[in-house]
């Protein structure tokens, strides 16, 4: 369990992740380490290559850009790397012929009225208008050529309340001169009753081939979202 506090009157977020999650440090010099140390792992796998550690940087920049965009409280990320034959298996044989990087990751933050600029309280019906508006999409970070709605953003029912989902599709300009698809899931759940406050829970992946998969992850881990109050049992008595 990932448990991050924040000042309102939702003191703490609790999220539950697969065990093969790992936390970030949001500390710079911690975070550096962190990579560092991923990388001297998956170096160890059979078939990684110098172009496998460039995607995996490239994956840890829009990552870094995303944190810093959302002032994020608490930060996962998933990395392996698939051997060939199981990229064989699970993608066909046009994807055969040498191991796969899969990454993804997961912040988590409070936005709050005042932080983004509206009069209107942070309800679902309210953030719905706001992130249907095309403006929701101009790219915040220079380096998104554009974004693209897989589905138009829905209300949907989680066990911590209604939150608004957006998927969607980014392209990202990269320094290797192209654009690499990065899959965006992100929800926002409403907490505070006068609408000041919101969580926000963002993933990303920039295994795109796999998009159905993590978007249906995506969704279960988003279902275990928790709120809890000062005066709120950290342990259920049941």
């Amino acid at each position: 369990m990932a448990v991050r506090t924040n000042p309102f009157t939702i003191d703490s977020y609790a999220l539950t992740l697969p065990s093969q999650w790992s936390e970030v440090p949001l500390e710079a010099d911690e975070r550096s380490t962190f990579i560092a140390d991923a990388k001297a792992e998956l170096a160890k796998a059979d078939g990684w290559t110098k172009t496998h550690e460039r995607r995996f940087d490239l994956s840890l920049t829009q990552y870094d850009h995303a944190l810093q965009a959302m002032n994020a409280s608490f930060a996962a990320t998933y990395v392996d790397v698939w051997p060939a034959d199981e990229v064989t298996a699970e993608l066909g044989a046009d994807d055969s012929g040498e191991p796969l990087l899969v990454t993804a990751s997961c912040a988590m933050g409070t936005i709050s009225r005042r932080g983004v600029g509206e009069d209107l309280p942070l309800t679902a019906p309210t953030l719905l208008m706001a992130v249907a508006n095309e403006r929701s999409k101009v790219p915040v970070d220079p380096r998104v050529l554009g974004a693209t709605d897989l589905e138009p953003p829905a209300i949907v029912e989680l066990d911590a309340g209604r939150a608004v989902r957006v998927r969607r599709h980014q392209f990202v300009r990269t320094s290797l001169g192209k654009a690499d698809g990065v899959f965006t899931e992100t929800y926002l759940v409403p907490h505070s009753e006068d609408g000041d406050h919101a969580c926000i829970l963002s993933f990303g992946t920039t295994s795109v081939k796999l998009t159905t998969d993590f978007a249906a992850l995506f969704a279960r881990i988003a279902e275990t979202l928790r709120f809890f109050t000062p005066d709120q049992s950290t342990v259920s008595e049941s």
